[in-house]
């Protein structure tokens, strides 16, 4: 029976409108976890000062080291994001950061001769691979810089015109001021000026002719290379500032003595790392570069990709397995060349079967839809990602996990009776927090995460006292320090224990006076006269009676529709932030109530293998030994793997000796 005329372009819309929308699932659902960073408080410090005292050339921020020079690779981010926040706030931010990251993978996609609907279904592997990526952060800026410039220049097959040459230019110089990856522009084009030189080498037999047809593809991208470096040094801070990743790297190459911080962090790891392959998205990521050559390949021989364009996309593979923070290369280098081979097979598959089939056609992309909603799901649900420490949660906003308003306020409670500290030693996840929320306030931090901010003698010198490496009271002393904040859920060294130790435990006269504790935090003070401590037993029974942040509704009506339609789950209450109250308070010398809380956090979690371990130990030390066997043999049941089930919340072990520093 023959089809109506036009059922079939009707029935590809229909399939095409699903696709899209599929894609754009997988995407808001990435752009909608609450994943903010500590650097997008920085940003926003930095935002507010440049408009109101213009560009910072030395260190304004920190309590130290006031003279040295601060090069601000990414003023102009931080400039635009700092209006966007007082007009929106948080959400207009999140929905600036979405908008971005669409901009990006669609230009990508587009970047091969391909059927609309192959550029749909290669968008939902590259919101996966994008999708961690999707942060708060300058750096969206560079990914849609990526996929503009293989956008463009596939559409020029690879011979710029002149717009596209003033339109890369223009928006390069926005890239340089933006984001220290801006090389990455100039570096593609090379590599596709390396790439059409060599296929016009390989088209000629003559040799005299063959290096003229080899100059002659190359050329324009030569020249249009040339003219984004010319519009990348438009910079007010200069070539290091222009091209600070490449400036960055070379400089550890040359020092490597340099105390620096890159191999504690998590983004900078390999994406080849086994605990990094555990992740879905890397692990996609990395067989899709594996890939990578037969996908090129297979573009260029069906002639959906100029050879130009497929050594961009390796260049750009090559630098994403770098790291993984720069995986997202990867899917934005190949989700082109990977439509237009889908597309090429599916042409041959239909030629070969006299034709395609609208059925299977039509069950194929309903499959594919499918997936990608359960994919968004299970990103919004956020199981994916979940730690001992971090419980992120769907909804759009600064991070809760970040924020130490308790403790910012107990600061500014300690300069009320007009002896107010002036230096505060503060853990390094902290610093970019009390730098936005405080707005130079004294005290004032002597940590954050731009290392740019301080010689590299400091950042050393803070790991010693954060390691508990004697003598660290003298050194706070040099420093001048006279409060301390440390986060107690994620950064817990003997500088901690020895802290806590010297306020409770050690005899009078004390030198530390525990003043504050929250969930995140706890702040010390230099005792002395008005110094008042803490009511630890009044602090143990708030804690008992505490309303969690998991028990509160959520009111935001974008999360609460995803739930209405089932593409979010429901959040129910969660253990993590009670087993960090747990610990803390074993910490303060009080078991009791930490095993209150611990037990609580077993019924809400009865397989978080963390909280059963937690809980284990602190049944063997302050409940039923048989209890605790009972618990510590059920999480290496759930954990096969765990070497050894008896690891502690964290004791008070220093010795009073020792906590002296």
């Amino acid at each position: 029976m023959t089809p109506p005329p036009g059922s079939t372009s009707r029935a590809a819309a229909w399939r095409a409108r699903g696709l899209c929308g599929a894609a754009a699932c997988v995407l808001l659902a990435w752009g909608l976890r609450e994943d903010v960073q500590p650097d997008l408080y920085f940003h926003l410090a930095a935002g507010r000062w440049i408009h109101a005292e213009g560009l910072p050339r030395t260190n304004v921020f920190l309590g130290l080291h006031p003279e040295h020079p601060f090069v601000n690779h990414e003023w102009a981010g931080q400039a635009l994001a700092w209006p966007v926040w007082q007009v929106g706030g948080a959400r207009a931010l999140a929905l600036g950061k979405i908008a971005l990251a669409a901009a990006a993978v669609a230009l990508a996609a587009s970047a091969g001769r391909a059927r609309r609907w192959a550029r749909l279904v290669v968008l939902v592997p590259l919101a996966v691979v994008l999708g961690p990526r999707i942060l708060l952060r300058p750096e969206l800026v560079a990914w849609l810089g990526v996929g503009l410039n293989l956008a463009l220049l596939h559409r020029d097959r690879w011979r710029p015109r002149p717009g596209t040459t003033l339109a890369l230019c223009a928006y390069q110089v926005l890239w340089a001021n933006c984001h220290g990856t801006s090389v990455l522009g100039p570096g593609l084009v090379l590599a596709g000026a390396g790439g059409a030189a060599l296929a016009g080498l390989c088209r000629v037999e003559d040799a005299r002719s063959r290096w003229t047809r080899a100059w002659a593809g190359a050329r324009t991208l030569v020249a249009l290379a040339g003219l984004q470096v010319g519009a990348a040094l438009l910079h007010p801070y200069g070539p290091e500032a222009s091209f600070y990743a490449p400036w960055r790297r070379l400089e550890a190459f040359l020092r490597p003595d340099d105390e620096r911080l890159s191999a504690r962090i998590v983004e900078l790891t390999s994406p080849f790392d086994p605990l990094a392959l555990g992740r879905p998205e890397v692990a996609l990521g990395v067989a899709w570069a594996l890939m990578a050559p037969l996908v090129l390949l297979a573009a260029v021989r069906a002639r959906r990709l100029a050879p130009a364009g497929a050594a961009a996309a390796l260049a750009l593979v090559v630098v994403g397995l770098a790291y993984v923070r720069t995986l997202p290369l990867v899917g934005l280098a190949l989700a082109g060349p990977t439509a237009a081979v889908l597309a090429a097979l599916a042409a041959r598959a239909g030629a070969l079967a006299g034709g395609p089939s609208r059925r299977a056609a039509t069950l194929l992309a309903a499959g594919w839809v499918a997936l990608a909603l359960a994919l968004a799901r299970g990103v919004l649900a956020d199981r994916w990602h979940e730690t001992a420490e971090h419980d992120a949660r769907a909804g759009l906003g600064l991070g809760d996990f970040l924020r130490y308003d308790e403790a910012a306020a107990a600061l500014d409670r300690l300069g009320e009776g007009g002896d107010a500290p002036a230096l505060v030693f503060n853990n390094f996840g902290s610093g970019h927090f009390l730098l936005w929320a405080r707005a130079g306030r004294a005290p004032r931090p002597v940590m954050c995460g731009n290392l740019e901010l301080y010689p590299p003698s400091h950042l050393a010198r803070y790991r010693r006292i954060m390691e508990g490496q004697r003598p660290w009271a003298a050194a706070l002393d040099e420093l001048g320090v006279d409060a301390v904040l440390l986060d107690h859920r994620v950064e817990t060294p003997a500088f901690l224990e020895a802290l806590l130790a010297e306020a409770l435990l050690a005899p009078a006269p004390r030198r530390w006076v525990l003043v504050h504790a929250d969930g995140r935090c706890v702040v010390l003070r230099r005792a002395g006269p008005g110094v008042a401590p803490l009511d630890v037993d009044g602090f143990a029974r708030a804690a008992l009676a505490r309303t969690f942040h998991d028990e509160r509704p959520d009111d935001f009506a974008p999360t609460v529709a995803l739930r209405a339609v089932g593409l979010l789950p429901a959040w129910g209450p969660r253990p993590i932030e009670r087993l960090h109250l747990a610990r803390l308070l074993e910490r303060l010398g009080r078991p009791g109530p930490a095993l209150a809380l611990a037990r609580r956090a077993r019924d809400l979690g009865p397989r978080f293998v963390p909280g059963l371990v937690a809980l284990g130990e602190l049944e063997r030390r302050a409940g039923d030994p048989r209890e605790a066997q009972a618990v510590l043999e059920r999480a290496a049941s759930l954990a096969p793997g765990l070497a050894s089930p008896r690891v502690g919340l964290g004791q008070l072990a220093l010795a009073r000796g020792d906590a002296a520093g």
